[in-house]
């Protein structure tokens, strides 16, 4: 394996227990807090509001998708270890592809300015359904632990 294939190992290693632990498991289906069908640990594809998965298939799509966002993300050449990479990982997987593409935050990793990067996260706070866009505590929560992640990797470029 490459240096590139053991950063991104290095960081769905440490994405896995962090986004599971923040997702929350749930094999049967609900709707999550801004109004999409989810289930497992906030899987929001393929979900059916009649099947329930085991947890085996949960985990399976949690590292499978994790295993997707970090080999993505590192393909980008511009995350200097697996601390920042893990962060950026979990940021994705809850905001979407799409979403973490556009963004400032990625502009600033762009740029090099991995703690300015890192700041950004705790702008991703507000959900809720369209139109009634709010303050969501448990992202606020969550953008602090992808913060104190992301943080952990800039120091450690820095000692």
């Amino acid at each position: 394996m490459d240096w590139k294939g053991k950063l991104a190992a290095g960081a769905v290693a440490l994405a896995v227990p962090f986004v599971a632990l923040w997702e929350g498991y749930s094999p049967r289906p609900y709707v999550d807090v801004v109004g999409v069908l989810t289930d497992c640990y906030g899987n929001t594809k393929n979900v059916s509001r009649t099947h329930i998965r085991s947890k085996a298939q949960c985990d399976a799509l949690l590292n499978n998708e994790l295993g997707r966002i970090a080999n993505k993300l590192n393909n980008e050449g511009i995350y200097p270890n697996e601390h920042i990479l893990a962060a950026m990982t979990s940021f994705t997987y809850n905001v979407g592809d799409y979403a973490y593409a556009k963004s400032t935050l990625r502009r600033r990793l762009v740029e090099g300015k991995y703690s300015q990067a890192c700041a950004e996260l705790n702008r991703w706070v507000y959900g809720g359904p369209a139109g009634d866009k709010r303050v969501i505590r448990g992202l606020q929560n969550r953008r602090a632990a992808e913060y104190e992640l992301c943080m952990e990797g800039v120091d450690a470029i820095k000692n």
